[in-house]
């Protein structure tokens, strides 16, 4: 059912917008050959969606995987003897597809800088991947004392704190988003 699920929404994509165009290529072919050596960058295989756009000369392009299609599950009991079983248990289509949609469409990356200086444990691994996959960029800030923020980010991120920011660091991320008046700067907060 989750194959099914994958490709009446790939055929739906081009239904709802004609300048998305949707083709399938066996990967026996020599179009499909084409391709692999067109991207060596990256490794394209039989069930991958590989999502372009051009403007002018330029061209982006992303593979969006099996494994970030479908959730899998993996049972290694046993594993000693050679098997292990992997079962499709959910489908990621939309969120996978649109994000690469996003990605190859864009004309800027956003930037997120995410302040690990008071936080103990880091809790933003699934949360930064996501972000990635959305055309973001994300950087680490890891200064125990943080006295300023480059305007250069769209937003900064305090995941988990345990300790308090004093005065000056909160002058620092007030002046960040005020950004001269421009209030264009985001914050994300998560708490422990």
């Amino acid at each position: 059912n989750y194959y099914a699920q994958t490709l009446t929404l790939v055929d739906k994509y081009a239904d709802y917008n004609k300048n998305i165009k949707v083709q399938f290529i066996d990967t026996q072919s020599t179009e499909f050959s084409a391709i692999t050596q067109k991207y060596t960058s990256d490794s394209i295989g039989y069930g991958d969606i590989l999502v372009s756009a051009k403007k002018g000369d330029n061209e982006k392009h992303k593979v969006v995987g099996f494994k970030d299609i479908y959730n899998i599950t993996e049972d290694d009991t046993y594993a000693a003897y050679g098997m292990t079983t992997s079962t499709v248990s959910g489908n990621n289509i939309e969120t996978a597809l649109t994000g690469a949609i996003a990605y190859v469409t864009s004309t800027k990356t956003k930037k997120l800088a995410i302040l690990t200086g008071h936080s103990k444990t880091d809790y933003t691994k699934d949360y930064t991947e996501m972000l990635a996959k959305n055309n973001y960029e994300v950087a680490y800030i890891d200064d125990q004392l943080v006295t300023t923020i480059s305007n250069e980010f769209d937003a900064v991120m305090i995941a988990s704190p345990v300790t308090d920011f004093i005065g000056s660091e909160i002058e620092a991320l007030a002046k960040f988003l005020d950004n001269d008046g421009k209030l264009n700067k985001g914050l994300i907060f998560f708490a422990d």
